[in-house]
């Protein structure tokens, strides 16, 4: 299941764990697979759908880096930035909600993993 490789985008082991004990915990996950060693698509038990969640590690998550993840993770539905106090800034959040992607920390993501309407 894990990769625990290597990312350029510097998320430690811990951090993907952190999120992945989440996404194993959650009520509303019937299974997800993991790869690129921090991309988690999470099929959904209510929704029967399939999400895709881009783990980060990001104080302040800037507009720069969300459209980096969005270049390089097209599919992408939430981008988790980590500890309860990472958020994104405006900016970011501007270019995200448009393209319904919803941007979460560790105080909302099991919220999001719940919602169907996550980029609300």
């Amino acid at each position: 299941m894990s990769e625990n490789g290597t990312n350029e985008y510097d998320v430690t082991y811990g951090r993907i764990m952190f999120l992945q004990k989440i996404i194993i915990g959650h009520d509303n996950v019937k299974s997800f697979s993991r790869h690129s060693d921090l991309v988690f698509d999470v099929d959904r038990i209510k929704q029967n759908d399939t999400i895709q969640i881009v783990c980060v590690d990001e104080y302040s998550l800037s507009e720069s880096l969300t459209r980096k993840i969005i270049s390089d993770f097209p599919d992408v539905d939430i981008i988790f930035v980590g500890g309860k106090w990472n958020n994104p800034t405006g900016d970011s959040l501007a270019v995200c909600k448009p393209k319904k992607i919803g941007i979460f920390n560790a105080g909302s993501i099991n919220a999001a993993i719940s919602k169907t309407q996550y980029w609300r």
